[in-house]
């Protein structure tokens, strides 16, 4: 019995350093990553046919596909939303007008689907605009 207190104590000791956590200064949030696009960038939005246009024009990797689904084998698609409202693929951009824009931001992957659902696991468009009363 004795012979095994000492291993024993030592793995414990081991397992207790390997798990404790590095001190910080602080609590560290994580931070979504989000890339963003405003109005200020954006311009004259007029010189543009649709949004799909502009994005290739200012954010060309935007409009990229991503990695391959695991499940299907084929390469996922950015998913859209206008002003909080699912609108599609990034081919979707191609029927939405750059009037009344005021931003567009690109969610990650891993931001996207915690806050949307794995149907964003490919990363999300956001496109907010001012309302038609403005």
């Amino acid at each position: 019995m004795r012979s095994l207190i000492r291993p024993l104590l030592s793995l414990m000791t081991s397992l207790a350093m390997a798990c404790s956590q590095p001190r910080s200064a602080g609590p560290v949030a994580p931070r979504p990553r989000i890339e963003m696009l405003t109005l200020s960038e954006i311009g004259d939005s007029g010189r543009f046919d649709n949004v799909y246009d502009m994005l290739a024009e200012l954010r060309p990797r935007w409009l990229q596909q991503r990695a391959t689904d695991t499940v299907n084998q084929k390469p996922g698609d950015v998913m859209v939303r206008l002003n909080e409202t699912e609108y599609g693929t990034v081919e979707s951009l191609r029927t939405l007008s750059t009037v009344r824009i005021t931003s567009i931001q690109l969610f990650d992957s891993q931001s996207a689907v915690n806050r949307w659902g794995a149907a964003y696991a490919h990363g999300a468009i956001v496109i907010t605009t001012r309302s038609m009363r403005q």
